[in-house]
């Protein structure tokens, strides 16, 4: 072999591991080749924390799966996109969203909730469901209508929901039927014939972040509403149709609301 062939092969030996080395220190860096952007970019990733054990599908890809002992699954090196997450398992409800991956970030939903649906654990949620509703302050409390309905610093005078601090009273909604607070008073739930809201009363510490003060309408219905209530802590919602039964559905908004019929 000539020398000046040796010289070219060598130089070429160089320069494919200079970019094999810058590729695999990207890599390493959290950062994938996007083929329609033409360009290295940062990855973000998704994860999941549910109550029971079930598969994770991320994009109708199997991506993993929890258990009892490790309730949270996910997926990294994802490019930036929108990606259709899934969680399932047999005779339970299924949980999906529409999910938004950006660079170098973390898409977290930290509160799913599956629920049995064979008919003797149906039984037992519509009794328990029928707890928490008891909980729910109504507007049509005739004995408190002077008064009106309280709760803490609200209070419900006719159909219109009040918030009395130490100085001054505001009123938080009107067209209200009832309300309910979680045990830890972060927040708190109205409805009216057909609408859900909530406002947050603290910031929250993980996704999706609400500051204190925000109120967000959680989901429309098609038929009334005749009573609502925090189901199983903060981030879940029972709802009584009367007639139509009950609904479990989750407070985060983010790409569809996942509501569980009863």
């Amino acid at each position: 072999m000539k020398k000046r062939t040796r010289r070219i092969l060598f130089w070429i030996a160089v320069v494919v591991f200079a970019v094999a080395t810058w590729v695999v220190i990207r890599y390493a860096q959290g950062y994938a080749y996007d083929w329609n952007a033409g360009q290295f970019v940062r990855t973000g990733a998704i994860a999941v924390t549910v109550n029971t054990s079930a598969e994770l599908f991320v994009d109708d890809q199997l991506s993993g799966s929890t258990s009892f002992l490790g309730n949270r699954a996910g997926q990294d090196r994802l490019l930036p996109g929108t990606y259709q997450v899934r969680l399932s398992r047999d005779g339970h409800s299924t949980w999906r969203k529409e999910a938004i991956v950006q660079e170098g970030f973390l898409t977290d939903f930290p509160s799913v909730m599956l629920l049995p649906l064979d008919d003797e654990s149906v039984i037992d949620l519509k009794h328990e469901a029928s707890a928490s509703l008891s909980l729910a302050r109504l507007s049509s409390e005739p004995h408190k209508a002077a008064v009106g309905v309280a709760d803490g610093i609200f209070t419900l005078k006719g159909t219109t929901l009040w918030r009395t601090d130490a100085a001054s009273a505001s009123i938080v909604a009107e067209s209200v039927l009832g309300f309910a607070r979680p045990t830890d008073n972060s927040r708190i739930l109205w409805w009216t014939r057909n609408d859900v809201f909530v406002l947050w009363l603290r910031n929250t510490d993980y996704q999706p972040f609400h500051t204190e003060g925000d109120r967000q309408q959680i989901t429309r219905l098609s038929v009334p509403i005749r009573r609502a209530a925090w189901f199983r802590g903060r981030d879940h919602i029972v709802i009584d149709l009367g007639s139509q039964s009950y609904r479990i559905l989750e407070i985060d908004t983010r790409g569809g609301v996942n509501i569980i019929k009863l």
